[in-house]
C-alpha cells in the first residue's frame, strides 16, 4: 500500500497493525514528512476536500509548493505521496461530506475570517472576540480589536503542547505573541504554524506568506523559522520574511543577526541586508536594502522604491486578492516609486499608478487589466 493511501486511512482513524507501524515509522524518520502530514491533517476539516478538477490541482500545487513544469518531475517522494493522497478525490469526499453533516461547518463568510486551526482539525474564527470556552481553556488572551492574540501566559506551562495554525485572508493582518514572548505580525495571505508553548531546546515555527518577527532572546534556545524548503536561525532579533509559495523568498534583517540556510549553503545576514533565495539556484544572494520599504506593510502602507510595475502588481495582488494582468508586456519592466496607505479599495491605488506611470486600467470583476494610456 502506498504512503498516500496510508495517510488517507490514518486521517480517517482506520489504521491498525502493520500498516499503522509502516506509516508511523516513516513519519518518525523524516521530520519534513512529519510536518507536512501534520499540516494536512490540521487543515483537512477546514479545506473540506472534494473530487478535484484542474483549478483545484493548481491551487493544491501552490499551497504545498509543488511548482513543477511538464518537463521537470524531480519531486521528493513524499510530495508525490501527498499528490496521490489529494487525488483520492471521490473516496475522501464521501468522508468530508459525512464530516460536514456531523460538524456543521461555519458558513461561507467564515472563510474570509482570520482562522485558527488546531492539530485535531478544529477551526475557530479569531475575529469573534468573545471569550469562547476553547480560548478560556487554553489561557489565550485576545485583544478587543480582534487583531492580536497572546500565548505569553504562565498558566500555559501546566497545559500540554499543541500545534496551532493561523491563516490570514486578503486585506487583513494579525499579530501573535508566542509563549516565549516572541512577537509575529502576519501579512495578508499568510499562515503560521507554531506550538502553544515551547518544550524543546529549539523553538520552531513554519511560515507561508509574509511576517515580521521580534524574537525573544534566549541563549540556549535558538529560534528557527521554516519557509518553503529553507530555514533561518536566530537567538533574538528582528527581521521580515517574505515567502509566498513558488516565489523568490526575501529575508530582511532589521537588528541582530540571523543564519539563513537553503539546504545547500548557509549565510549570515547583518542589519540592513536582505537574503534572497530562488528555487533551483544553489547560492543565497545578499544585498543592502531599504528597511523602511521592507517594513512598510507593518504600518499599513505600500512603499515601493524604484520597483518594476510587475513587482508592485504582485504585492497589490497579495493584499487585495485580485488578478492583475498586463495588456502590453513591456509594462512589466516599468520602474516606479510609490508610497500610499493600504486603502480598502484598490482603485484608489490604481489612480495613483495611473497618474505617475501614465497607465490606464480596466476592471473586470476580480480581474484588472493594465494598459498604456491612449
Amino acid at each position: 500500500m502506498n504512503l498516500a493511501r496510508l495517510w488517507a486511512i490514518k486521517i480517517l482513524n482506520r489504521l491498525s497493525g502493520k500498516r499503522e507501524e509502516q506509516g508511523v515509522d516513516q513519519l518518525k524518520e523524516d521530520a519534513a514528512l512529519r510536518h507536512l502530514f501534520q499540516r494536512i491533517q490540521s487543515e483537512i476539516t477546514l479545506d473540506r476536500l472534494q473530487a478535484t478538477d484542474e483549478k483545484e490541482w493548481d491551487r493544491f500545487q501552490q499551497k504545498y509548493h509543488l511548482s513543477v513544469s511538464r518537463s521537470d518531475f524531480r519531486i521528493r517522494p513524499y510530495l508525490w505521496a501527498v499528490c496521490a493522497f489529494f487525488v483520492l478525490g471521490i473516496g475522501i469526499s464521501l468522508f468530508f461530506w459525512l464530516q460536514r453533516e456531523k460538524s456543521q461547518p461555519f458558513p461561507a463568510h467564515f472563510m474570509e475570517d482570520i482562522i485558527l486551526t488546531t492539530e485535531s482539525g478544529e477551526a475557530y474564527s479569531l475575529e469573534k472576540v468573545q471569550p469562547t470556552r476553547w480560548i478560556q481553556k487554553h489561557q489565550i488572551e485576545i485583544k478587543e480589536d480582534g487583531r492580536e492574540m497572546s500565548y505569553a501566559n504562565q498558566a500555559l506551562a501546566t497545559l500540554p503542547q499543541e500545534w496551532h495554525t493561523i491563516r490570514v485572508p486578503a486585506q487583513k493582518g494579525y499579530t501573535v505573541i508566542l509563549a516565549d514572548g516572541t512577537k509575529i505580525i502576519l501579512n495578508a495571505h499568510s499562515s503560521l504554524r507554531y506550538p502553544s508553548r515551547f518544550v524543546d531546546s529549539v523553538r520552531e515555527v513554519w511560515l507561508e506568506g509574509e511576517a515580521y518577527f521580534e524574537v525573544a532572546h534566549q541563549d540556549r534556545h535558538p529560534f528557527v523559522v521554516h519557509f518553503q524548503e529553507n530555514k533561518l536561525t536566530v537567538l533574538g532579533t528582528t527581521f521580515n520574511v517574505y515567502c509566498p509559495p513558488g516565489e523568490i523568498s526575501r529575508t530582511t534583517l532589521i537588528s541582530g543577526s540571523v543564519s539563513l540556510d537553503n539546504n545547500r549553503e548557509s549565510r549570515l545576514l547583518h542589519p540592513g541586508e536582505e537574503g534572497i533565495i530562488e528555487a533551483g539556484r544553489p547560492e543565497i544572494v545578499l544585498q543592502k536594502v531599504d528597511v523602511e520599504e521592507a517594513l512598510a506593510w507593518t504600518r499599513n502602507m505600500f512603499y515601493f522604491k524604484n520597483r518594476t510595475l510587475e513587482e508592485i502588481v504582485k504585492r497589490l495582488s497579495d493584499w487585495y486578492g485580485l488578478n492583475i494582468l498586463f495588456q502590453e508586456e513591456e509594462l512589466r519592466n516599468l520602474v516606479l516609486t510609490l508610497e500610499s496607505i493600504r486603502y480598502d479599495d484598490i482603485e484608489t491605488v490604481l489612480k495613483i499608478i495611473k497618474t505617475i506611470g501614465n497607465i490606464d486600467y480596466v476592471l473586470y470583476g476580480e480581474t484588472i487589466l493594465l494598459r498604456r494610456q491612449e
